[in-house]
């Protein structure tokens, strides 16, 4: 499974872990809340079980539990924990299929235990930047495909758009559906991330969508976008 976001994978596999960093911040909550409703829009029945306070790394942390089908649409439960140093959150993303629950209990919380935050950060050292299209997009059901005349619920429903990212820049609507990138197919929103994430800022990608120009009449589009930096 891919880490749910930009940051550093921890453990691969059916259970994994991640970490999220974001400069200029000062509130754990507020920074999981922001962390929270960005994942959710990728999860069906995405709801939370379980807040509170904790420790993490030495320091006072707070975090949030959530249930809900994931991207993969696997039964999961994702747990978010920040701790804030130095204007500077650290938020540790962990999950695990829900069949999975008691085998991955143990190697999550030795993952919690052993978290450490660096105590010296090269300033000169400029962030990663992650490619981005500037979008969020989510998984067709079949009543999707239906509304779009497809055959089956693939490909990836545009469900927000930044109108100053790239996707829109080159022409991209809300509740577009991206149907491949470069020629070839996109299943759904996941691989729609990893074809992204494959590539680098700067590059040019052809997307293949398709559009809803009214009730009865569905066009299809190829566009060409180049891809921006994120550096969250």
């Amino acid at each position: 499974m891919q880490p749910l976001g930009d940051g550093v994978q921890i453990v691969r596999g059916d259970d994994y872990a991640s970490v999220m960093i974001f400069e200029h911040s000062t509130d754990a909550k507020a920074v999981i809340d922001d962390v929270a409703a960005h994942i959710g829009k990728k999860w069906r029945r995405f709801e939370m079980v379980k807040n509170g306070n904790s420790t993490l790394s030495g320091r006072p942390s707070a975090f949030e539990s959530f249930s809900g089908v994931n991207p993969e649409g696997v039964e999961a439960e994702l747990k978010l924990e920040c701790v804030v140093d130095g204007g500077v959150a650290y938020v540790l993303v962990s999950g695990y299929p829900l069949k999975d629950a008691a085998k991955a209990q143990d190697p999550l919380n030795q993952i919690q235990h052993s978290f450490a935050l660096l105590q010296h950060r090269a300033e000169s050292t400029p962030a990663p930047s992650a490619p981005t299209v500037g979008i969020e997009a989510t998984d067709l059901t079949p009543e999707d495909a239906t509304m779009y005349h497809l055959d089956h619920p693939t490909g990836a429903l545009v469900i927000d758009l930044n109108q100053s990212g790239p996707a829109a820049k080159s022409g991209l609507q809300l509740h577009d559906v991206i149907l491949a990138i470069d020629g070839t197919a996109v299943d759904g929103a996941a691989m729609l991330e990893r074809v992204i994430a494959s590539h680098k800022p700067g590059d040019v990608i052809e997307v293949q969508l398709c559009r809803m120009e009214n009730e009865s009449k569905v066009v299809s589009k190829t566009l060409n976008v180049t891809l921006g930096a994120n550096t969250r």
